[in-house]
């Protein structure tokens, strides 16, 4: 039992830092697209990443 609970909390921060670095990918990959719009001159009208995506992602 002790040694299940310690696996079952370790894969969790495991799967949960996993989200966080996807949703980091995700952030920077918008901003990017973003910033060499503007630099382009265009709108830039593309939503944010949403918590909703990023969680499924």
């Amino acid at each position: 039992m002790v040694l299940a609970g310690l696996w079952e909390k370790r894969t969790f921060r495991r799967g949960r830092e996993q989200g966080r670095e996807e949703t980091q990918r995700l952030w920077e990959a918008w901003l990017k697209r973003r910033q060499q719009a503007e630099d382009r001159g265009e709108t830039f009208t593309e939503p944010p990443p949403r918590a909703e995506t990023t969680e499924n992602a």
